[in-house]
């Protein structure tokens, strides 16, 4: 159950692309640390919140792409075309999430 929900929730925050932000982060952290200057803690609160501004990111790309049709005209699905299905699939319920219109 708890892997069956890892592997959701990886899947919805489409993770595996966190690296586009990390690798950066930590060679921008490599060249503060050669000049003397790094500090753990903020290095360890930027990386948490460049992940979170990612997911949100991707969660949101997500959803507007599905809003407009984008995802469910795409032929040619890849990991980096197309989304992460969970919208398309049924894994995510739209309507339980949308806000009363009234």
């Amino acid at each position: 159950m708890l892997t069956a929900r890892l592997k959701t929730t990886v899947q919805i925050l489409r993770a595996p692309f966190f690296t586009a932000v990390i690798i950066p982060t930590l060679v921008g952290a490599s060249l503060a640390w050669q000049e003397g200057t790094l500090s753990g803690g903020y290095l360890l609160v930027t990386l948490l919140g460049i992940v979170c501004v990612n997911a949100g990111l991707n969660m949101s790309n997500d959803y507007f792409d599905h809003l407009s049709g984008n995802d469910e005209h795409n032929p040619h699905l890849t990991p980096f075309s197309g989304g992460s299905r969970v919208i398309q699939d049924g894994v995510l319920c739209l309507a339980a999430h949308r806000p009363n219109d009234g």
